[in-house]
């Protein structure tokens, strides 16, 4: 049986938070990787990172690819309003 089943895989852009914006400096908060790959395994994420460097811990599984396009990953609702300032 194979194993990688319920495993996918996602490549494009991607923008997430790696610390509280309200308790951390925002620009230490936010993280943006150009060429990312995310696998999602039962549909959690189970790995974010660089394309390049995850790609060969998962080489069977197929990827989907959004050329152009910002992920934002976990994200349910993005409308959510935080404060500007």
């Amino acid at each position: 049986m194979n194993q990688n089943i319920n495993i996918s895989a996602i490549r494009g852009s991607f923008i997430d938070f790696v610390a509280d914006p309200f308790y951390y400096p925002e620009l230490e908060t936010v993280r943006y990787i150009h060429d990312g790959l995310m696998i999602i395994s039962g549909g959690i994420i189970q790995e974010l990172g660089n394309y390049e460097k995850l790609k060969p811990k998962y080489p069977e599984i197929p990827i989907t690819s959004y050329p152009g396009m910002i992920i934002l990953p976990g994200f349910i609702d993005i409308h959510i309003h935080y404060p500007f300032y």
